[in-house]
């Protein structure tokens, strides 16, 4: 009996061990189903969003992608710094916030509308709006706003809103030296003046030194100023050059523009009268055809010509302006500016003779210069006997103003050829003398120059 109750015993026992195994094996294959099932869950989610969905937003990920590479871009090498020749900054590089949205996460967009153009007032409503209904994620607000407009932002307290920063030029001298420095558009490409001829040079991180002085800028516009308003011209230009290096000190051009606000300007503004603009200037033609004269032929400033009736050329006469109905010596034809005289000087010396003496100082092929605003002169195609003698005191030829005062710093510098120069220590600034005139003539026309505004027209 004693064994049939251990067996009976043992039986129960194996009983439950069974069940107790059978219920962990039910409850495994449970976890394993409840395992299968959230993968395949995941594997479905993931496949809707990398096929089904990403097909959507593949472009907005795309546009994303390539705003950080231009981000990271963009603050990669800071733009070098623009001085004068005593070290004044004219143009330099500062990291400035820039505003851009992500609409799918605005709320309220009138509301948001609306205070954006109040706090950015330059704001394109329409393009607001425009980026608004747009199914990308990122758009650009305003670039390069001032940091009281990047706190109002902030203050909003909009998440959809966010901030990038970028290098933004600035010009601490506005509007001072607009056609000479130049700008550059968003993204720092320079489109006018030292900006763009030397982009690469300032691009590459490197400064560039002007031989420019910015005091004497501020008196050359200052006076420019005073005599267009004095004679209500519509624009003009003026310079100051050092006679021997060809160094420009100072070169304005009116109307001009503030720098900082390149887009706004008109394109009268933006007009670089100094080098670009050609205009036929002239009696300072006179300077050259006396010159000439005096280099080319054996003659003294006693040597007259007849200036007592106007000349007849064709259908056309040659007049004076200050007629003195007389015969006149060298000396006389300049200081009372004579066109009769220099038009009978100009016949002399000869069509070959003139129009070879005019390209020795440059004055009929584009100038070579440290921008490239550079004006092509206006030069007649055949030089008749009518061509050589109003070319002798300047009309029918067309240079830039830039291009004049290197001519006639040629003629009273000692008669050496001068080449402008923008830019201070150039290593490939190799200059070549060229002598245009002597010396003797050279000193001639500083005393004929001196005579015409002690006692001519000048």
């Amino acid at each position: 009996m004693m064994w049939k109750r251990a067996r009976r015993s043992a039986i129960t026992i194996e009983g439950e061990h069974r069940s107790a195994v059978f219920m962990a094996h039910s409850r495994l294959s449970f976890l394993a189903v409840c395992f299968v099932f959230c993968y395949f869950l995941v594997m479905v989610r993931l496949f809707d969003l990398a096929l089904i969905q990403g097909s959507n937003k593949s472009f907005d990920t795309v546009n994303i992608a390539i705003e950080k590479e231009q981000e990271v871009k963009s603050l990669a090498a800071r733009r070098g710094d623009i001085f004068d020749s005593n070290g004044m900054l004219l143009a330099t590089t500062l990291k400035t916030p820039s505003l851009f949205i992500d609409p799918s996460l605005v709320l309220d967009k009138d509301a948001l509308i609306s205070d954006l153009v109040k706090i950015i007032p330059d704001l394109n409503r329409n393009k607001i709006v425009s980026i608004m209904r747009s199914k990308s994620r990122f758009g650009w607000v305003a670039r390069g706003i001032t940091p009281e407009q990047q706190r109002l932002v902030l203050d909003l307290g909009e998440p959809s809103l966010g901030f990038k920063y970028e290098y933004s030029r600035i010009y601490p001298q506005g509007s001072l030296f607009s056609h000479l420095v130049g700008y550059t558009d968003r993204d720092g490409l320079g489109l006018s003046g030292i900006e763009r001829s030397y982009d690469d040079v300032l691009s590459s991180g490197s400064d560039v030194n002007l031989t420019l002085d910015l005091r004497l800028q501020h008196i050359v516009k200052r006076e420019l100023s005073k005599a267009m308003s004095d004679f209500s011209a519509k624009g003009g230009s003026g310079i100051i050059l050092d006679a021997h290096s060809g160094e420009v000190l100072a070169g304005v051009s009116l109307p001009d523009f503030d720098l900082n606000e390149a887009g706004k300007a008109k394109d009268d503004q933006r007009f670089n009268r100094l080098s670009l603009g050609v205009y036929e200037l002239g009696s300072m033609f006179k300077i050259f055809s006396t010159a000439a004269l005096l280099e080319l032929h054996d003659v003294g400033m006693g040597k007259t010509f007849d200036a007592r009736k106007p000349l007849k050329i064709g259908r056309f006469r040659i007049r004076d302006y200050h007629a003195q109905n007389r015969m006149l010596n060298i000396a006389e034809i300049f200081m009372y500016s004579s066109n009769i005289g220099s038009a009978l000087i100009g016949e002399m010396i000869g069509g070959d003779a003139l129009k070879g003496f005019y390209a020795d100082l440059g004055l009929l092929d584009p100038l070579r210069f440290d921008i490239k605003e550079i004006g092509k002169p206006l030069v007649p195609d055949v030089w008749r006997r009518s061509t050589i003698m109003t070319v002798s005191y300047g009309h029918g030829l067309a240079v830039s103003p830039l291009q004049m005062s290197a001519a006639v710093a040629s003629i009273i510098n000692g008669g050496m050829a001068v080449q402008p120069s923008l830019v201070s220590a150039k290593d490939d600034n190799i200059k070549t003398e060229m002598r245009i005139i002597s010396k003797k003539t050279s000193e001639d026309m500083r005393k004929l120059l001196r005579l015409a505004v002690t006692n001519g027209t000048g």
